[in-house]
Formats: structure tokens, sequence, C-alpha cells
């Protein structure tokens, strides 16, 4: 003998519903909360946000740019002015490394120089294009 599986009749499908302890030792039901859907993102105010979060990506950039150079700029300042002490001299191995250093240095502050310069740029346009951004409002 095979069973078939009924369902009630009056069993309806509705979205589900949570249980909660009211606080007087019963069960309730609530029901889902409704979702607003959001509305869509207005396009100048996700441009400006993106503008200046890109603006401070750069200025935050610039600032680490700017404090690297110094500090390279230092160590080949101090580079330099061994080489006017005569006992510099005196250990040519360490005259070639030194010398080596002190040509590494300079390439890396001449592309920390121009990396400055492109940050530089970057962040006037970013600028000209948050204060295009505040003209079209």
């Amino acid at each position: 003998m095979e069973q078939e599986e009924t369902k009630p009749a009056d069993v309806q499908t509705e979205p589900e519903e949570d249980e909660y302890d009211d606080g007087r030792g019963w069960v309730a039901v609530r029901p889902p909360p409704k979702r607003k859907p959001k509305p869509p993102a207005d396009p100048k105010i996700t441009l400006q946000k993106r503008l200046q979060q890109e603006s401070k990506d750069v200025a935050k950039q610039l600032a680490e740019n700017e404090t690297q150079l110094a500090e390279y700029e230092s160590k080949l300042a101090e580079i330099e002015s061994s080489f006017s002490q005569p006992e510099f001299y005196s250990d040519s191995a360490q005259v070639q490394t030194t010398m080596e250093i002190h040509h590494k240095m300079k390439i890396d502050i001449q592309y920390l120089t121009e990396e400055w310069e492109n940050l530089s740029l970057r962040a006037e346009k970013v600028q000209s294009e948050i204060e295009q951004a505040e003209v079209k409002k």
C-alpha cells in the first residue's frame, strides 16, 4: 500500500516570517521587514565622491614621495660631504662602494622627482575636475 503525501488545502505559501519571544512567554510572529529599493545614486554625487577620494589618495602619495625625496637628498648630501674628506680615499674598496651608492641614489632621486612632477600634475587635474563638477551644480 502506497500512501500519497497530501498537503492541506488551507496552507498558503507566504513570505517567511520570524518568530520571536514577545517577553511574556508568548511566541509571536513578525512579518518580514519591507525593504525599499535604494534610489539610484546621483551621478554628480558619485563623481564628486570619487574625485574627493582620488584627491586624498594623490595628496597622500605626494606627501610620501616628498618625505622619501627629502630623505634621499639628505643621504646624498652626507655622501657628497664625505668626498671632501682626504681620509675617505684611503680605502679604494670603500670609495668604489660609496660611488656606486652615490650613483644609485642620484638615479633614485631623479625617479622620485619625476614621480613627484607626475603626482603634482595629477593633483592639479583632479582639483580642476572637482572645481568643474562644483560649477555644474
